[in-house]
């Protein structure tokens, strides 16, 4: 649980600052916490297919690494105003909701919530 709390607080610090921060230091900071967390660093993640990703991390944490995962990429959503590249990547957040929703013990409603809004977003 130590793991996930301080991803959520590298997070935030991202989120707080994000006004304050150039693009190219708000990309660096997230490739670290996809390094830290993810053990990969953030152009993998966003240039490889969903079972690519998927087939990196081991079977006891995966459901733990996606949503965390899932998490990084919805906030890539809000930081970045990308046209051709968040809609490749709000079409992959989907996939990975999906996937997360039929592999995953917990139910989510915000992940519900997201996945709509995203949805919409692609339409």
């Amino acid at each position: 649980m130590a793991m996930i709390e301080s991803f959520f607080k590298a997070i935030a610090r991202v989120l707080k600052f994000k006004s304050n921060l150039p693009k190219p230091e708000i990309e660096k900071q997230l490739d670290d916490i996809y390094s830290e967390f993810l053990k990969n660093n953030r152009e993998f993640f966003l240039s490889n297919d969903l079972n690519g990703i998927i087939s990196t991390f081991s079977s006891n944490d995966r459901m733990v690494k996606l949503n965390m995962l899932s998490e990084i990429l919805y906030r890539e959503l809000e930081l970045f105003n990308l046209p051709e590249r968040n809609k490749e990547l709000a079409l992959k957040l989907i996939d990975l909701y999906d996937y997360i929703n039929e592999n995953s013990k917990e139910y989510s409603i915000e992940r519900e919530f997201r996945r709509s809004e995203i949805q919409k977003f692609i339409e």
